[in-house]
């Protein structure tokens, strides 16, 4: 009997234990909901509805069906979504209690929203380990916008998954999707980093003129900065108009663009400490805004590997590259540019080139009235580059480099050289009429500037092995210390101004001038001593019509001494005293012998 009653006095217990957790189960649900729903009548909010709110105490659990709700803010202007789940709500959050708030995670379902000019939807939303410090209730905001900017200062997350991610705008003809976004330690602004997989972006051309299509394997980011981002998109929130760091690096693998008839595959793209300007709108469809949105972009690096351009109509035309990589790209220069193993195929053309370099870039585009920006480079060089209208016939260089003295404003001279240079008979058919397999020729240059005597002076030589050479040196003095004026025709005055002081051009023969007379010969059906004894007849002729002209028939006798037996002839303007190339024109054009006598015309 005694074990009875105290049998039945604690089912007693549990009945009062279990009236009383469900009791405060049935409290604590209609208090999370009243909670919801003040939540959701205070700005920033303008309208809010939901469907059914469970909520467990024991298992600190929430859940949402068909929440949506406007909001005053530019984004999100709206949202919806079909279940929101939030895991660790406690009674410290259901009480209103201040303090750190940290939940376990979030997820929702059928998420749809809008805000900044876009519309994004996503099947499936989760984020793990959100904490806020000092909770939701911010301290005296002035506005829903700072309150909203003040939380998010304040907003920490472990990691954020997205699945079956579509953004979209009309506004700015965009269209993107991804498999799946994700993102790991978001806090103050800041995202450690972000993955996405499978994604296309659709993107309509300026004026509505054909679409961009990017495809991708993998997107990722490090070191994301979403404050400076919201700067790039809304321009008005930035501190000022410099250019700022988005992300610390990013990196696509499979990239793949489509534009109209061509197609640009790259097995990944790198770029580290990309800067942006902030623009007047983040709009791909204007090129003034895409302008003024990289006007001002600096990169640290860039990087792209095995890079394949094709046609979609005509198979038969591609362009290949292993490797393209740029450092320092700055506003108005570049640090380095490399390139490696490009390819071009088509059905006239085949090229190939081992290696291209460029170092110490600048330019600007003022001052170039034809619209080609100045340029200043410290070298380029290219290794191996073959080209020709088909296999078999490709004229060949070896190498070829540039080397540059100065700078971009102030250029005082450069340094080019070329070669070997083959030119095989079947690119150039002439060359067996003359007797060549193949022409290999060598090229240099020098050119010099000195600016306090205004002068420039050039020196170059080019060479055919078993043909001859040909060398050239010139001296203009008031020559103009850059080649920039506000339109063409400045330019040409100005290059008109310059002074004739100097001009020789000597050639060596090594066999070249007898095997065109050869061939001169056979086309006429002559032999060479016909083809000379005509060419004699010829400056017998000449002769005559120089007469009182000493310097004039000295140098025919030259030219008729060299055709008679080929050597060395040298051409020299050396002008009594500099003349103008204007004024050389003028008199080539008028009189004829005074412009020889100007130029102090010889030939020895």
């Amino acid at each position: 009997m005694k074990m009875g009653k105290v049998a039945v006095g604690g089912l007693a217990a549990l009945v009062l234990v279990a009236a009383g957790a469900l009791g405060a189960e049935l409290l604590a649900r209609r208090a999370m909901v009243r909670q919801v729903e003040t939540a959701l009548a205070q700005p920033p909010f303008l309208e809010a509805s939901h469907g059914a709110i469970r909520y467990s105490l024991w298992r600190a659990r929430l859940e949402i069906h068909d929440l949506a709700f406007k909001t005053d803010l530019a984004a999100p202007r709206s949202f919806r979504a079909a279940e929101v789940t939030v895991a660790g709500v406690g009674p410290s959050l259901l009480l209103g209690r201040g303090g750190d708030l940290a939940l376990a995670a979030i997820r929702a379902q059928q998420v749809e929203a809008t805000g900044g000019g876009l519309q994004a939807s996503a099947a499936t939303l989760a984020l793990d380990g959100v904490q806020v410090i000092g909770g939701l209730q911010p301290e005296a905001p002035s506005s829903a916008r700072d309150a909203l900017a003040a939380l998010f200062e304040r907003v920490s997350v472990d990691r954020l998954d997205l699945g079956a991610v579509h953004l979209w705008s009309d506004a700015h003809a965009v269209d993107v999707a991804f498999d799946t976004v994700s993102a790991e330690h978001l806090a103050k602004g800041r995202v450690a980093g972000v993955t996405a997989t499978k994604g296309v972006a659709l993107v309509q051309g300026g004026g509505g003129e054909g679409k961009l299509r990017v495809a991708l394997a993998q997107l990722s980011l490090a070191g994301v900065d979403g404050v400076a981002l919201r700067w790039i998109v809304a321009p008005q929130t930035a501190p000022g108009d410099g250019a700022v760091a988005i992300a610390e690096g990013m990196k696509l693998g499979g990239l793949t663009l489509a534009a109209g008839r061509g197609v640009l595959t790259a097995e990944t793209l790198s770029l580290a400490g990309l800067r942006l300007r902030p623009g007047a709108a983040l709009s791909v469809a204007s090129p003034a805004a895409l302008g003024q949105l990289f006007g001002g972009a600096s990169l640290d690096h860039l990087e792209l590997q095995s890079v394949d351009v094709r046609s979609v109509e005509a198979t038969d035309r591609r362009l290949s590259l292993a490797r393209l990589a740029i450092d320092k790209l700055r506003p108005g220069g570049v640090g380095g540019i490399a390139a490696e193993t490009l390819a071009l195929d088509a059905p006239n053309m085949v090229a190939r080139l081992d290696a291209f370099e460029v170092t110490g870039l600048a330019y600007a585009r003022q001052g170039t009235p034809i619209g080609v920006p100045r340029m200043f480079a410290d070298r380029i060089e290219l290794r191996n580059l073959s080209a020709g209208v088909k296999p078999g016939a490709e004229v060949t260089v070896k190498d070829a480099s540039v080397a540059m003295e100065g700078t971009l404003a102030s250029p005082s001279g450069a340094r080019m050289e070329i070669g070997p240079v083959t030119v095989p008979a079947a690119a150039a058919p002439a060359l067996a009429r003359l007797g060549y397999d193949a022409l290999v020729l060598d090229y240099d240059s020098r050119t010099h500037y000195d600016a306090a005597a205004a002068r420039m002076s050039l020196t170059q030589h080019l060479a055919a092995q078993d043909a001859g050479k040909l060398a050239l040196s010139l001296q203009l003095g008031h020559y103009p210390p850059a080649l920039e004026a506000p339109d063409a025709a400045t330019l040409s005055l100005r290059l008109m101004r310059a002074e004739l002081e100097h001009l020789e051009l000597r050639y060596d023969d090594a066999s070249l001038a007898g095997r065109l007379l050869k061939l001169y010969a056979e086309t006429t059906g002559r032999d060479v001593d016909s083809v000379q004894q005509e060419f004699a007849a010829r400056a017998r002729a000449q002769r005559q019509a120089l007469a009182g002209k000493p310097a004039l028939l000295a140098s025919l006798d030259a030219v008729e001494a060299f055709l008679r037996k080929p050597g060395t002839l040298t051409l020299v303007l050396a002008p009594p005293k500099p003349v103008t190339l204007g004024t050389l024109v003028a008199l080539a054009r008028q009189n004829p012998d005074q412009a020889l006598a100007s130029l102090g015309l010889s030939v020895r």
